[in-house]
Order: C-alpha cells, then structure tokens, then sequence
C-alpha cells in the first residue's frame, strides 16, 4: 500500500490496481451534511463546486500508472450522478457493495485512455 496525495508520492512504476477515496462533497452539500461528518477536517471532505475536484485528476493521471490491464477503483459517494452528468460518454461500472455501500465505480486503463480528452 502506498499513502500520496494524489499522484506526488508514488513511485514511477506501473500498478495492477488503485484503490481511491478522494474528497468528493460539493460545495452546496458540504454546508448540509449530518453533524457527525461536521466532525472531520474540511480538506478531507471537499472537493469544488461540483465535488469532482479531485476525482478529475485522479482519472487524468492514473493511467500513466496502471498497467495495460490495471483497474481504477474511485469513491464517488453521492456524487455518483455529477460523475456522469460530467462524463456521459464514459462506460464508467458502478461497483455493487455490501452493507448498502453505494456511489464506487471502477474503470480500467483502457477506457481511461480512450476517453483521456474528457478528463
């Protein structure tokens, strides 16, 4: 396991697999959001206007460090809907999760790339 902000402290190499859970909350949520959440630091929980801040650069960069084959796993939470209002085009599959877990969607290298100049 490797712990970066975003992509700066990861080594130059190829991976199989990268699991994220960026920031993710809009702006407009972030004011409503139930009190326990109220409790952990703004940086780990905003993520711009529209709460895909980060998730953009996350799939800009990440297939510079996946292998031909190698996965993206992202956190989306409740902005699962923005992602595809903002990616329409992108055959992003949303990850059936248990406990009721919802909002994770994974995206191999090979659609990252095709669909890079969305990104």
């Amino acid at each position: 396991m490797i712990h970066s902000d975003l992509f700066t402290s990861i080594p130059p190499k190829k991976y199989d697999l990268i699991i994220t859970n960026p920031p993710y909350v809009d702006q407009k949520t972030l004011g409503m959001l139930p009190k326990e959440y109220q409790m952990e630091p703004v940086i780990s929980l905003r993520a711009g206007e529209d709460g895909l801040k980060f998730i953009k650069k996350i799939l800009r960069y990440s297939s510079y460090f996946l292998n031909e084959n190698g996965l993206l796993i992202c956190e989306v939470g409740e902005n699962i809907m923005n992602l595809f209002s903002r990616f329409p085009k992108v055959n992003f599959k949303i990850l059936k999760l248990k406990n009721k877990g919802k909002g994770v969607f994974c995206i191999g290298k090979r659609q990252i790339f095709e669909n890079q100049k969305f990104f």
